[in-house]
């Protein structure tokens, strides 16, 4: 199979990176129904970061940035792969570095992890991880199914309906979806 060091991808963006203190880069009304699919068999040895919409929204400018009114349909599914870390999300895998704003976005894709995994396993409907405690939601839902039936031996796992690790101020947000 396939052998990646860090493996970043999303339905709309791979990832989505502003190091420019003047500017932003906003993101609104995207809409992604295709699927994702890691294949049995390929290794990542460091990180697979991936969401329905965007993998990773890092290192982006406060106050210029804003995630809204978007949605995910597609699946995303990991096979049978040798892995470290995962950060899978229906909307974005990672949101890092400087608080962004997510609002009305939403969810239908069914997330389904069988890899093996060294390290950590962050899952979720929304956001897998957010290491933004200031960050500010609002209006999230997510309706899609998150399966896993991986091992992760040595790491904690962290599943959530929106969230799965770190979260800031929470406003209205609805799950529905199996866990």
């Amino acid at each position: 199979g396939s052998s990646f060091k860090t493996l970043y991808i999303g339905g709309i963006s791979g990832r989505i990176a502003s190091t420019n203190a003047t500017y932003g880069k906003p993101v609104s009304n995207c809409n992604n129904a295709g699927n994702i699919v890691i294949e049995d068999g390929v290794t990542i040895t460091e990180d697979l970061i991936g969401g329905g919409l965007i993998g990773q929204y890092y290192n982006a400018t406060p106050d210029l940035n804003i995630f809204k009114d978007s949605t995910n349909a597609g699946s995303f599914t990991i096979g049978a792969c040798t892995l470290k870390d995962t950060y899978v999300g229906g909307i974005t895998g990672s949101q890092s570095s400087k608080p962004v704003p997510m609002s009305n976005v939403t969810n239908t894709g069914d997330i389904s992890w069988a890899a093996t995994n060294s390290g950590e396993v962050c899952l979720a409907g929304v956001c897998a991880s957010n290491t933004q405690s200031r960050a500010n939601w609002s209006g999230l839902s997510n309706f899609g199914n998150i399966t896993a039936t991986g091992t992760a031996p040595d790491a904690k796992v962290q599943i959530g309906g929106v969230c799965a690790r770190g979260v800031g101020v929470m406003n209205g947000f609805i799950h529905y979806g199996n866990i």
